[in-house]
């Protein structure tokens, strides 16, 4: 079975890409050309188009000639630069309905949806467009399935918030938002990735939202010192007001040499649990632990 990955060469793409090779499916990714290197050894084991999300529509009969039988969409944004053209309206939405068009187009009826655990109509922007995406996808007749994963962690990745946790340990003090009690149940990267497989031909998933979160609810500040111990590195938490970091963030908002976005800090404040986990008993899976 041929499936088309969108945005298999991030952080979650690739071992959902080694996942689908365990599975022995055939993944078919989409890549630019300058993303090629960080297929790593993988890049020998797949097929590739070599293109761009934003012009998707141009590689239609090469997607054709694979008989795709389904489509993975994983690509998204964490920040956007508008001066860049780097937008969470079009990666999210405007290039994923791209995406839903042409699988309806050439009758491959499977498609998944990485969206964003949080998301919502009055959200952030990034929450609105994830949000926009889903409303798109729920009211075609494909056997989709969105997924809306908590904060995903792996220790093996050049940028995961593990590495960025440990790398501001080495100056012990270490800056945390508000009182740090927000909550969040982080998943680890190797479930998401087994649970997008196994969903592929699932028909108990199929048209059906869910929330993927692991099986440990940890305040913020508890979550980041505990990252620092499982290393046995020691930091104390420096809690910048909401007042203070807010609208600081939202002057820099487009500055990449600001650490965060004014609405990366509102989303962070709301915390990042589940209201639902049920899919880990659909797929008779339990989460592990990431830490």
């Amino acid at each position: 079975m041929n499936v088309l990955v969108l945005g298999g060469s991030g952080f979650v793409g690739k071992a959902i890409t080694r996942k689908l090779l365990e599975y022995n499916y055939n993944p078919i990714l989409l890549v630019r050309e300058n993303s090629i290197r960080k297929l790593g050894d993988l890049k020998d084991r797949i097929k590739t188009i070599i293109g761009d999300i934003r012009e998707i529509e141009k590689y239609e009969d090469e997607i054709k000639n694979y008989n795709i039988s389904c489509v993975i969409y994983l690509i998204g944004l964490i920040r956007e630069f508008p001066q860049k053209n780097i937008k969470f309206i079009d990666y999210h939405y405007n290039f994923t309905k791209k995406a839903i068009d042409l699988a309806i187009k050439l009758n491959i009826n499977r498609f998944i949806l990485m969206s964003a655990n949080g998301v919502k109509e009055n959200g952030t922007t990034y929450q609105r467009t994830k949000y926009m995406a889903e409303e798109y996808l729920k009211k075609t007749d494909l056997n989709w399935t969105i997924f809306r994963p908590s904060l995903i962690i792996d220790d093996d990745e050049l940028f995961n918030f593990k590495k960025l946790v440990l790398d501001l340990s080495k100056f012990i003090f270490f800056p945390i938002f508000s009182n740090g009690k927000y909550k969040i149940s982080p998943v680890h990267r190797e479930d998401v990735a087994e649970i997008f497989v196994r969903s592929i031909n699932n028909e108990k998933t199929y048209k059906r939202i869910f929330h993927i979160c692991g099986n440990k609810e940890w305040q913020y500040v508890d979550f980041v010192k505990a990252i620092a111990k499982s290393k046995n590195k020691f930091i104390i938490p420096i809690y910048i007001p909401k007042f203070i970091i807010l609208p600081l963030a939202r002057i820099f908002r487009y500055f990449e040499l600001f650490p965060a976005s004014d609405e990366q800090i509102k989303m962070l404040l709301e915390g990042n649990t589940c209201v639902e986990n049920e899919i880990w008993d659909i797929l008779n899976l339990k989460p592990r632990e990431v830490i």
